[in-house]
């Protein structure tokens, strides 16, 4: 599932390569969010998860 970032890109340019990005890459699933979401809960009191960073492992920076 997509999200509808795409959607408020007003300039044609930056969401024609938006769509190429997006087609060219694995996006994430709702699981994979879930997953990480599960993982800095289920950890016990004396761990402090501050950050989570998630991106596809295509992705670049």
């Amino acid at each position: 599932m997509r999200t509808e970032l795409g959607d408020h890109i007003t300039n044609a340019q930056s969401k024609a390569g938006l769509e190429h990005r997006l087609a060219t890459m694995e996006a994430l699933t709702a699981e994979d969010i879930a997953n990480a979401i599960f993982y800095a809960v289920s950890q016990p009191p004396r761990v402090n998860v501050n950050e989570i960073l998630i991106r596809p492992t295509d992705q670049e920076r």
